[in-house]
């Protein structure tokens, strides 16, 4: 575990590695920088604290024929024709069919297995972090209007051309989406039992109790089920014997 603190509780044994506190664009920086510095295998299961294994019998050994495998998300990016064309809430799944364009799906990084080679790649051949600037948002901080400041996105879009060139590659939508998910579309997983995918990873969800086994939205329920297809997903952990419940906030 990498963090600045080691946690007071503790379940199991495991290695604590201290660092110091990341703000949210460090992190984006540490793990596409220094991540590899502390990774001795040849594969590195990233898991953050809103996204954890579901069915570990579900993993499949075709995952490590990848570098970079985590679940298709709703944003993906076209190049078109010399210009470059954000497309979220899985708009990029129905309308896939524009001439000349190149379609690179964001695969999250927040549950993602990722190998020891693609994590040393951008140190290794001095890639550069292209991010355009920032602007204000009403409180007077720092906002992109793009996406391209997390680390998932410069990996699976902004840098994947020149990882490619490098002998890297990313797995595609029909694999990665046994591995895990973010949230369900239906052009995406419509014909898949999801019961049986391997992880997931979503900022509205949170593992609070393992005895029982609890799910706590971050969100009011009414805000929850408003989700693309998030009433499947609610079913989904009840299927699997989690207790659901819900946040008192509103964002």
């Amino acid at each position: 575990m990498i963090s600045p603190h080691r946690p007071k509780v503790c379940l199991g044994e495991f290695e604590h590695v201290t660092i110091g506190k990341l703000g949210y664009f460090d992190y984006t920086l540490f793990v596409i920088y220094a991540l590899h510095n502390f990774i001795e295998t040849d594969f590195a299961l990233i898991v953050q604290d809103d996204g954890w294994i579901l069915n570990e019998a579900s993993f499949d050994p075709a995952f490590l024929e990848y570098d970079y495998i985590g679940a298709p998300t709703h944003l993906a990016r076209r190049d078109v024709d010399g210009t470059q064309q954000y497309h979220s809430n899985y708009r990029w799944s129905v309308d896939n069919a524009i001439p000349h364009s190149e379609l690179k799906i964001l695969m999250n990084g927040g549950f993602s297995l990722r190998s020891k080679a693609l994590l040393e790649a951008p140190s290794k051949f001095q890639m550069k972090f292209d991010l355009p600037p920032p602007t204000l948002n009403k409180k007077n901080q720092l906002f992109w209007t793009n996406y391209e400041q997390l680390e998932d996105v410069q990996l699976c879009i902004n840098m994947r051309d020149q990882l490619e060139q490098y002998g890297l590659t990313f797995a595609p939508p029909l694999v990665a989406r046994a591995f895990s998910f973010e949230h369900l579309d239906a052009f995406v997983h419509g014909d898949m039992d999801i019961i049986k995918i391997f992880g997931h990873h979503s900022r509205y969800r949170r593992l609070v109790s393992l005895n029982p086994l609890t799910i706590q939205y971050t969100v009011k329920e009414n805000l929850a089920r408003s989700i693309n297809n998030e009433p499947f997903v609610i079913d989904l952990f009840q299927r699997l014997n989690y207790r659901v419940t819900f946040g008192e906030g509103t964002e």
